[in-house]
């Protein structure tokens, strides 16, 4: 193998070597290539040698991975504005997050706001845009009602930019037509589960047994629980 190939892989602990695409390989030149160019000698001074160039290389291919040319572009043109020298990797990683708003997309917060306001069916929820909507999905209602916010608010966050980066790619996001169905989705258990909730007074969570597989020995358990807790709600409960 060549030197310069051996620069592309890294060793982990258990000997195996992890070699990078060639698409990763040609980005992370473009970065290196881009900062040359905007920090001149102030390049060199944080580089030095070939030796630590390719180090570097191999550093910073494992970290943007997966990003497009247009996001790499549009964070080496903010970096340019915001770092005076040439950037740690956690510093460029944070430039390439999508800013919600400058998409015309809620902040992440009021994305988050607006998923906790859903008490209903997602698919007939009137969201400000249908990414938030994915999220809401991909992080599941029922935790988004039923979890404190220090939990589940990084999960909803790290689904919402994961959309983003699609969006800023392209990808068109709708919200699909409802299918009314008779088996227990799980919008339908979260909608059960609340209806019986207001009807009883009581908090939501205590209804966690119909999220749990129809017909096992732990819905069953747990639906007990409940009975014997409340035994007001028992004609009510479904099995």
């Amino acid at each position: 193998m060549k030197s310069d190939e051996k620069s592309w892989i890294s060793t982990t602990q258990t000997g195996e070597s992890q070699p990078l695409d060639d698409h990763t390989k040609l980005m992370v030149n473009m970065v290196f290539a881009r900062f040359k160019a905007a920090y001149g000698h102030r390049f060199e001074s944080t580089y030095g040698d070939g030796s630590s160039l390719n180090i570097a290389k191999r550093e910073w291919g494992y970290c943007i991975k997966g990003y497009s040319e247009s996001q790499l572009a549009k964070a080496l043109h903010a970096c340019k504005l915001k770092h005076p020298w040439p950037p740690a990797i956690s510093e460029f990683v944070i430039l390439l997050k999508p800013d919600p708003q400058e998409l015309g997309l809620p902040s992440t917060r009021l994305a988050y706001t607006e998923a906790c306001r859903c008490r209903q069916d997602p698919k007939t929820f009137p969201w400000s845009h249908a990414i938030i909507y994915h999220a809401v999905c991909n992080t599941g209602l029922w935790k988004i009602q039923n979890s404190q916010e220090k939990d589940v608010l990084p999960v909803f966050e790290s689904e919402y930019h994961h959309l983003l980066k699609r969006f800023m790619d392209g990808e068109a996001f709708s919200i699909p037509d409802r299918i009314e169905i008779e088996d227990q989705s799980a919008t339908t258990q979260l909608l059960d589960a609340q209806q019986l909730a207001d009807k009883f007074n009581l908090d939501v969570s205590e209804f966690y047994y119909l999220t749990l597989t129809k017909g096992s020995e732990t819905r069953q358990r747990f639906r007990s629980a409940l009975i014997h807790k409340h035994p007001e709600v028992e004609n009510e409960l479904p099995k």
